[in-house]
């Protein structure tokens, strides 16, 4: 009878998104290696985060027909800024915690990563310890009711579940109850608009949702 041998190398780790920490592991079977969360198997670590964030393949953004570009806009961002800051705090006073305050540098550093997924041309994932990023492009002028379609995910919000979901992440971090404060950048691609909404202070873990965000004493239009 032949014996197979089986090699199992495992190294366990930890990547910080959006704010929140997840630990994986990697296990090297016969030669390869082999990336696994939360029980599934994936040959690669953009595709396990591509999986665990819903992002689309990579292989398929690449290979799509470049797009047509639109006509240029002008993006007011201070007036944006200031209508997304009454929004969130309007949001917050609903699920009953404190209002933001608005951070010239989490908005310079919205900025800077709004033109740089705007440059791309895509959604990218922002790995920065200071803040806690939310981002997403929309179609023109749909970019200006950024924060009422977070909000939207507000519906689909399990307030008896502790742990991030990638379903309503958006709507968290606006009312997020230890945020202090906010600011946004806004970028135009080549057919959309980039919004990317950064908040403080940072958090460095996945649980704490049950006392952070908070069941609405209300519901009112934002």
């Amino acid at each position: 009878l032949n014996t197979i041998f089986i090699i199992f190398l495992i190294t366990f780790s930890t990547f910080m998104v959006d704010g929140f920490s997840f630990n994986y592991c990697i296990k090297r079977i016969n030669g390869v290696l082999k990336y696994i969360y939360n029980g599934q198997y994936f040959n690669s670590y953009d595709e396990m985060t591509d999986f665990i964030f819903g992002r689309r393949d990579r292989n398929i953004r690449t290979t799509t027909t470049t797009l047509k570009p639109v006509k240029r806009i002008k993006i007011d961002t201070q007036k944006l800024n200031e209508q997304f800051l009454r929004q969130v705090n309007r949001v917050r006073k609903i699920h009953q915690v404190k209002e933001l305050k608005l951070n010239k540098d989490a908005v310079d550093a919205a900025q800077k990563w709004a033109e740089k997924s705007a440059q791309e041309n895509r959604e990218m994932f922002d790995y920065d310890r200071k803040y806690v990023t939310s981002y997403q492009s929309f179609d023109i002028p749909d970019y200006k009711n950024a924060i009422k379609k977070w909000y939207e995910e507000e519906k689909q919000h399990n307030y008896d579940r502790d742990t991030y979901t990638n379903i309503s992440k958006h709507f968290a971090m606006m009312v997020w109850k230890a945020t202090t404060d906010m600011g946004c950048g806004f970028a135009q691609g080549a057919q959309k608009v980039f919004v990317v909404c950064k908040f403080g202070p940072s958090r460095d873990n996945e649980i704490g949702f049950k006392q952070n965000v908070l069941k609405p004493k209300s519901k009112k239009n934002i």
